[in-house]
């Protein structure tokens, strides 16, 4: 074995352009249209590998890996590529299940007793490694003091995950849903080190990254090659970004280049064959493309996040991968279809939404004469039909601080129009249709397979599972009109407090609205200003995800802001059960005693949703 992973590693140093084929008319021409979308962009720099069944169409790069040095992206300048590492990780954590040294289904205790989180269904549901690669432990993804540890390039995993466990809360039956939590791989990868007595990044290299010839590839800060290391780049283009060392590092930690990359994605095309070694065995590889944890795949359905590995539909065609961003100036995706023969990877050293664009074209390219198959026409029978029609809201969202908001805008409906399933979004009106594969699976136009899958649990609540997050739980049309409702109530007060207190003044200012008193208008206004004025004052000096993280002015503001909308709508409450006499008319005295409520129901519901004083730098 010894052998054949130096024979791979001396083959990748001195035969890198093995089975390259000469540069086509058409791939000069999608160079040339990625370039355009760069330049359209102020991406300044990608890089990129094609491959094609095990042949390297193309490694290498546009555009400059440092802006201000002009420095040029090559096939070996190594980029950051976030998630995309959390496929690495679980090919490390797969090693162990070929050497017949770790379950997937065992539970984590039984590794790390002692290791910090909470799950109410501990006895019923503990919390498995593939749990934690699947994302379906329940946890809520890490909190910004999390996000914010960057400071210390060699803390430990255990070090880390005891830094802050206050997300790692199961809140539903673990093993039911997918949430993305970026604590869950670095929970497994401390279980890889309980086992092997080895650290995870040494163990990735010796069982991954070398058999792979991926020799530069780390999940460290690359002191060795950190000339070769890109620049991340703030929107401009040009700016620089820092290097932040992540405290999560299996979970998004790689650096990596064009040349690696292709590497890895002729193996996962030849289902563990590279260079006609087995590195790793076809099984391993199908495992880690299909989920087994959640309800839609313990009914059947394959596509979704699998073990750091998920399905998705590129240019009409189904590919597995994984993509991954660094809020410090990098993002990246890879993609490859077994069926297909066909990879790509691509990685910026800036966050740009035009990376899927790029994507997009390169997909097009590979796949160019292969036509998508739709799946044969289903037809739900009334019954069918009956299960899957009525009102849904959001059962599992990723980041729970964001809850508060995602509770009215994400309620949705589906129903049957004109013979047709469509899914409504009742706030922003959007319509997809859904189009029947089988009874209780379902695609959009242009899908070549299910993506949408209709479960149910142990207590028979039925729930619309996508393949990845965002899972939606059935419910009453009288739940979801009551939300929309009271909050387009309790706004529309709130909101009209804060436009008749500048009325009020100015009016009061030259005479009028005598019978009117300040103390109908102004602590209404007050409480609306704040509430308000909060938010734009936040919004407005936000420079950056680090002000998010971190004591800063937009921070103070709303832990400030919030603080004094609770004490004024208190006083309004207060105000409300013990009112004093005015000389008002009865509408202004109704309109502000209504308003009053509205403050106190708003602060109340912050409150219990932990917005009131929050301190997004420590909660």
């Amino acid at each position: 074995m010894i052998v054949a992973f130096t024979l791979v590693a001396l083959g990748t140093l001195y035969f890198p352009a093995f089975g390259e084929s000469v540069p086509s008319s058409s791939l000069t021409q999608l160079k040339e249209e990625i370039k355009e979308v760069m330049d359209a962009a102020s991406i300044p720099g990608a890089s990129i590998a094609v491959v094609k069944g095990d042949q390297i169409v193309w490694v290498g790069g546009l555009g400059k890996a440092d802006a201000a040095r002009d420095v040029d992206v090559t096939a070996d300048t190594l980029f950051r590529v976030g998630s995309v590492s959390k496929s690495f990780t679980a090919l490390a954590m797969l090693k162990l299940v070929e050497q017949g040294r770790l379950d997937l289904d065992a539970p984590v205790r039984q590794f790390l007793p002692d290791v910090d989180y909470e799950n109410p269904w501990a006895k019923t549901h503990p919390i498995t490694v593939a749990h934690l690669l699947e994302h379906t432990s329940g946890f809520d993804d890490i909190h910004f003091p999390e996000i914010a540890k960057d400071d210390d390039p060699n803390i430990t995993l255990k070090a880390g995950l005891a830094f802050h466990p206050h997300s790692r809360v199961s809140r539903w039956p673990p093993g039911t849903h997918m949430s993305y939590s970026n604590s869950g791989p670095p929970i497994a990868a401390l279980v890889l080190e309980s086992i092997t007595g080895q650290e995870f990044e040494s163990f990735a290299k010796e069982h991954v990254f070398m058999p792979l010839g991926m020799a530069d590839s780390t999940f460290r800060y690359p002191d060795k090659n950190s000339e070769r290391l890109a620049k991340g780049h703030e929107l401009d283009g040009k700016t620089y970004e820092r290097y932040d060392h992540i405290l999560f590092r299996p979970s998004g930690a790689l650096n990596t280049s064009a040349r690696d990359m292709s590497r890895y994605l002729r193996l996962m095309i030849n289902r563990g064959e590279l260079d006609g070694i087995h590195v790793f065995q076809p099984e391993t590889i199908h495992r880690m493309e299909r989920p087994k944890t959640t309800l839609a795949a313990r009914s059947g359905h394959e596509f979704g996040y699998g073990l750091g590995n998920y399905a998705m539909v590129v240019a009409g065609h189904q590919f597995h991968g994984h993509d991954g961003s660094m809020a410090t100036g990098f993002m990246a995706t890879s993609a490859y279809s077994s069926d297909l023969q066909v990879g790509y990877f691509v990685a910026l050293n800036t966050i740009n939404p035009r990376l899927w664009d790029i994507a997009e074209l390169i997909a097009k390219h590979v796949t160019a004469g292969n036509v998508p198959q739709e799946p044969p026409k289903f037809s739900l029978d009334p019954t069918q039909v009956e299960r899957v029609a009525g009102y849904y809201e959001l059962a599992t969202p990723r980041n729970q601080i964001l809850n508060f908001i995602l509770r009215f805008v994400d309620l949705q409906r589906v129903q049957v129009k004109e013979g047709r399933v469509v899914q409504s979004h009742l706030v922003t009106g959007a319509e997809t249709e859904l189009i029947p594969v089988t009874g209780d699976s379902f695609r959009s136009r242009g899908q070549p397979i299910a993506t949408l899958f209709l479960v149910s649990d142990e207590q028979d609540t039925i729930y619309l599972q996508s393949g990845i997050e965002g899972h939606l739980r059935k419910t009453s049309a009288f739940k979801v009109w009551s939300l929309l409702f009271s909050a387009g109530l309790v706004m529309s007060l709130l909101i009209s407090a804060l436009v008749f207190g500048p009325v009020w003044i100015v009016t009061r200012a030259f005479g009028g609205m005598a019978k009117t008193p300040a103390s109908l208008v102004l602590p209404q206004f007050l409480a609306s200003l704040s509430l308000f004025g909060t938010i734009v004052l936040m919004i407005a000096t936000l420079r950056g995800i680090d002000d998010l993280v971190r004591v800063s002015f937009a921070t103070v503001s709303l832990c400030v802001g919030t603080v004094v909308f609770a004490l004024v709508s208190l006083y309004l409450t207060f105000r409300v059960v013990r009112p004093v006499r005015v000389t008002a008319g009865p509408f202004v005295r109704n309109w502000s005693r209504l308003v009053s409520i509205a403050a106190a129901v708003m602060a109340t519901y912050l409150a219990s949703e932990g917005i009131i004083g929050i301190r997004l730098w420590s909660d």
